[in-house]
């Protein structure tokens, strides 16, 4: 979600945010690399199953999830890649999008994409402290370090991450992510965010963390690429992973739900009634149709489509 109009209406809801709810070597060749606090403009070049997840416990399945407490780091010997979907915060819907989208509490997923080089983290929620967010949502938020922890990774084993785009219930812990971790970004999000009520600008514009400004597909480990799927926003990325099993896309919010991807098209499923650009929504999907993947995980879906 975006951070404006803090009545949020339907339609800003569905849009922005999520509705606005809606090696480290060489990277300076991947793009341009920015740091926090580069505002003035942004930089130049450079059948399905359903699992539960809740704030008092996260789900992983026992194919994907680490021996509780092990280190993650390139100590524990990862051959292959495994992925651990965790809930990292809540908020409140005003009334009329509770009726729109049939849910009291608006949730946040997270990924963390463990690969034989270390930790890629995907999204990680709502952050904490800001006054018009805590007034108009009242989010419940759990530090990404604590999640994180809970399944034996540290943050210093992260080796780098993503938003799928900066609303900010998508990137509100940027601001705790490790100084110099890369952070990658499509040029086109990068963009947005200090336009008037995109997001929370003191959340991600920070000093000391280090963006990756990119221009398309992008591989940031072996196995893993970020690929461009406009369409809730001009910036918006996927991340697709190789793995032994086939391809797993995480979608974001390029597709709401499990349930669109299977087919629904309904405005409480599905992004694309909402979508500032449906074309480009439209064409975002299909790109990542023709993955063929076994699985798909969703920025405020709990439930993961798999083949």
């Amino acid at each position: 979600m975006r951070s404006g109009s803090r009545r949020a209406t339907t339609s800003s809801l569905q849009a922005r945010v999520s509705p606005r709810l809606d090696s480290r070597a060489g990277l300076s060749a991947l793009g341009t690399r920015t740091t926090g606090s580069d505002k003035a403009s942004p930089p130049v070049s450079r059948h399905r199953k359903s699992h539960p997840h809740g704030l008092e416990g996260t789900f992983t399945s026992p194919s994907e999830r680490l021996t509780e407490g092990t280190a993650v780091g390139l100590d524990v010997g990862v051959t292959d890649i495994r992925v651990i979907p965790f809930l990292v915060s809540e908020m409140l819907l005003p009334p009329d999008d509770q009726a729109l989208l049939g849910v009291e509490w608006w949730p946040s997923y997270g990924h963390a994409v463990v690969h034989p080089g270390g930790v890629f983290l995907f999204d990680n929620g709502v952050g904490f402290g800001n006054a018009e967010i805590d007034a108009t949502f009242s989010p419940r938020v759990r530090p990404i370090e604590d999640v994180l922890g809970e399944h034996g990774i540290s943050m210093t084993d992260l080796t780098g991450g993503a938003n799928c785009h900066l609303h900010f219930d998508h990137s509100g812990q940027n601001i705790r992510l490790p100084k110099g971790l890369p952070i990658f970004v499509q040029r086109a999000e990068w963009a947005m965010v200090h336009e008037p009520d995109y997001t929370i600008a003191e959340w991600i514009d920070v000093p000391g963390l280090m963006y990756e400004v990119v221009d398309g597909e992008i591989e940031v480990a072996l196995g893993l690429r970020l690929i461009p799927t406009p369409g809730h926003t001009p910036g918006h990325q996927s991340l697709a992973v190789t793995t032994s099993e086939g391809a797993v896309v995480f979608a974001g919010q390029a597709v709401r739900s499990s349930a669109e991807w299977g087919g629904a098209s309904g405005q409480e499923s599905s992004g694309y009634p909402s979508a500032p650009d449906q074309d480009t929504y439209t064409r975002s999907v299909a790109r990542l149709r023709a993955l063929d993947p076994v699985r798909v995980h969703f920025a405020h879906d709990p439930a993961i489509w798999q083949c």
